[in-house]
């Protein structure tokens, strides 16, 4: 199986035409006819079902299966006659990557005098430092709820909280009543910029919210 240069065109024609045509291609014109008759749903279902197979193991960056993939996607376009621009006249370019991992043997959450002995990946989560090999923090915590501040939506999770120089431990959520589209923002990357503008030293999130 492979895709044809017509199918190929075809595709990205459509494509281009939905999107920048609000009100989308004419579909009852002879050219869309055509075009609609040249495209191959079973050979685009064929490199799907490939490259989306538990033989590629999820096509991770650097896993053999992510290989796999592109090399399978290198040879595809190569059949349909493109021209490599990578390095040596291959389709690839090498791109420097960085990975971190968690160790969780000897990655802990304690406290003086405290007995109880938390387990990371179910009582609270640890994300790896980039810049880091090791990191070791002892500071106050403080609970911040939420972590958010978000004055269009009159929310202020550090109003009246002093949080310089402690470690801010938050839900991992935001609140339920925020609308959809700012409640999936705010559960993401600015919690931890707005952690580090409120001079928090370090910042725990915890994986549920409080039962009402």
């Amino acid at each position: 199986m492979r895709l044809s240069h017509r199918s190929l065109r075809t595709i990205l024609a459509l494509a281009l035409g939905s999107w920048s045509c609000q009100s989308g291609p004419d579909i009852t014109s002879t050219a869309t006819q055509n075009a609609l008759a040249c495209i191959q749903p079973g050979v685009i279902r064929a490199h799907i079902r490939y490259l989306s197979d538990d033989l590629l193991e999820g096509r991770e960056a650097g896993t053999r299966g992510f290989e796999l993939a592109a090399k399978y996607v290198a040879s595809t376009l190569e059949t349909m006659g493109l021209q490599p621009g990578g390095i040596q006249g291959t389709c690839f370019q090498n791109v420097p990557l960085r990975t971190s991992a968690v160790d969780y043997e000897h990655s802990s959450l304690t406290r003086d005098g405290w007995e109880k002995r938390l387990r990371i990946g179910e009582d609270f989560i640890l994300s790896p430092d980039f810049e880091r090999e090791s990191v070791s923090v002892r500071a106050p915590l403080i609970f911040v709820g939420y972590g958010i501040t978000a004055p269009e939506l009159d929310h202020d999770d550090y109003a009246g909280l002093e949080a310089d120089g402690k470690i801010a431990v938050m839900l991992i959520v935001a609140p339920a009543g925020f609308p959809h589209d700012q409640r999936a923002y705010y559960s993401g990357r600015p919690k931890i910029e707005n952690a580090l503008a409120h001079g928090v030293f370090a910042a725990s999130t915890f994986p549920s919210r409080p039962r009402s």
